[in-house]
């Protein structure tokens, strides 16, 4: 993805405890990004219920998402908790569930 007219784009987001944090690329720098604005939020309930299935539970005690486009192509990774059981969810930058697991 490129520069959007001023914009800078972003390396990563975490979203924890409702809470977003966000890295940007270097100004000026040539690196891989993606605009924040095109994550698909409305996937992310979904996607945190789904991933909480791994841990028997649909509404897990506490999650995080991660949304990485370092790399070039953008990846969601969701973990959610309950109790010590532990779900991990990894989607594409659409939302497509591509793997989960528990433990």
């Amino acid at each position: 993805m490129t520069q959007v007219a001023g914009r800078r784009q972003a390396l990563s987001v975490v979203v924890r405890d409702r809470l977003p944090t966000v890295v940007f690329s270097p100004t000026g720098g040539k690196s891989a990004g993606f605009d924040p604005r095109s994550l698909p939020y409305d996937r992310v309930p979904g996607l945190v219920e789904e991933a909480g299935t791994t841990v028997g539970s649909g509404s897990p005690r506490s999650w995080q998402l991660t949304a990485d486009g370092v790399t070039g192509s953008l990846t969601l990774m969701v973990v959610v908790t309950d109790g010590g059981s532990t779900g991990t969810l990894r989607a594409d930058g659409w939302g497509k569930v591509l793997r989960k697991s528990g433990s």
